[in-house]
């Protein structure tokens, strides 16, 4: 019997995850220590870390640039 994909699951196969680099670029070309000092102060979510490198969800970005609440 097949399992059901959890909302979870839903959401992980529809909303990409985006590389440092590439938030940076959707967030204005930000330097690499301007994203870093926003993490520090709470104005950027903290990331997703896989093998050492950062990642952050496409929609939690797009929440921030429209001014919402990640």
């Amino acid at each position: 019997m097949a399992s059901k994909a959890t909302t979870a699951d839903h959401m992980a196969s529809t909303d990409p995850l985006l590389t440092s680099s590439a938030v940076r670029q959707e967030l204005g070309g930000i330097a690499e220590v301007t994203l870093w000092r926003w993490i520090q102060q709470g104005v950027m979510p903290a990331p997703i870390y896989i093998t050492n490198r950062r990642y952050w969800r496409r929609s939690v970005i797009e929440e921030l640039k429209s001014g919402s609440s990640p």
